[in-house]
């Protein structure tokens, strides 16, 4: 070992900073060479506008061109809140940040214009369903412009955030977990009352809920007069905890602040690889395991065990 006491040594020699990496060319029997900076600037996600593709800044939505199964296409459920009772709410589809379409009908989801809801007569609601929107538009960046009018005049416009459309794959869908949920009741500080609505709603999150999956067993039984022990009743519990990878203030307030409350909550698991096998599992949250901000960026990761909402997993001895 060499020890080097100088302070004003300098290295005669320096390594080039961008050096030189390999990047594998699929499908072909050869390697590319590239820079660190080319591979950085070559970075996009959706239309080159995500600054962090980790923490879902843009959902992943997936879908057919030829429907098949509700499990490969989403839905979304976009709201709209009138400055009066049964007045304007527009919908409009965005793609790339553009206008291409204002929503007047039912040809891409269900529509719901204002005064729809007899409880709640502002409320206007969009449930777009991303395959019709994948036959007429094809694959890309979306959002839906909300426009109410504002007080005093004019309008008020809300953006939703970006929804990257693909086609569904296995592949693209690994490593995901569908929500489905249903809102009937009064969440204080939401603007809108789902009493009596039943409103349904849907997401697709990164993260998995397949791992990690504790069984509990419950036993109720009895001691005879010779000290054996005589089984009653007994129950087996499933828990299933569900841990994201790094999720946006956005989706963490939505699974905190509205799924996890769902009246009803049905999960799919599109982690492929897991033992347990969760296909359109009606659960109900249990625990918030954890909530951690990351402190490079302001993500999070969240750990969340659900349960059983119907457990009949019950052995009896009696009728």
């Amino acid at each position: 070992m060499m020890i080097v006491n100088d302070k004003n040594a300098q290295n005669t020699n320096p390594m080039s900073i961008d050096g030189y990496l390999k990047k594998e060319v699929f499908g072909l029997s050869s390697l590319t060479e590239t820079t660190p900076s080319a591979v950085i600037t070559n970075l996009s996600g959706c239309a080159g506008s995500c600054s962090c593709e980790s923490c879902n800044t843009e959902n992943i939505v997936l879908a057919e061109l030829s429907f098949t199964s509700d499990l490969k296409n989403d839905k979304t459920k976009f709201f709209g809140i009138a400055l009066q009772n049964s007045g304007s709410v527009t919908f409009y589809l965005q793609k790339s940040g553009f206008d291409i379409l204002q929503i007047t009908d039912q040809s891409f989801g269900e529509w719901k214009q204002a005064g729809s809801y007899s409880s709640q007569l502002k409320l206007s609601t969009l449930y777009l369903e991303w395959d019709k929107v994948l036959q007429a538009y094809g694959e890309g960046c979306y959002s839906v412009k909300v426009v109410t009018n504002a007080l005093g005049g004019g309008t008020v416009e809300e953006v939703s955030i970006t929804y990257n459309l693909q086609i569904f794959a296995a592949k693209r869908a690994e490593g995901t977990t569908r929500f489905t949920w249903f809102q009937d009741g009064l969440i204080l500080n939401n603007q809108i009352d789902f009493s009596g609505l039943n409103i349904e709603q849907q997401i697709r999150l990164k993260g998995n809920i397949g791992f990690n999956n504790d069984p509990e067993l419950i036993t109720d039984e009895y001691e005879t007069s010779a000290h054996n022990f005589e089984q009653i009743q007994d129950q087996v519990f499933y828990n299933y905890t569900f841990e994201s990878e790094p999720l946006s203030f956005y989706n963490s307030t939505i699974l905190l602040k509205d799924l996890i409350l769902g009246n009803k909550i049905i999960v799919t698991s599109y982690n492929y690889y897991n033992h347990w096998v969760i296909t359109e599992a009606e659960l109900k949250a249990a625990v918030i395991e954890e909530a951690r901000p990351l402190i490079f960026n302001n993500c999070a990761i969240i750990k969340i065990k659900f349960a059983e909402r119907k457990r009949n997993t019950i052995k009896r001895n009696y009728l």
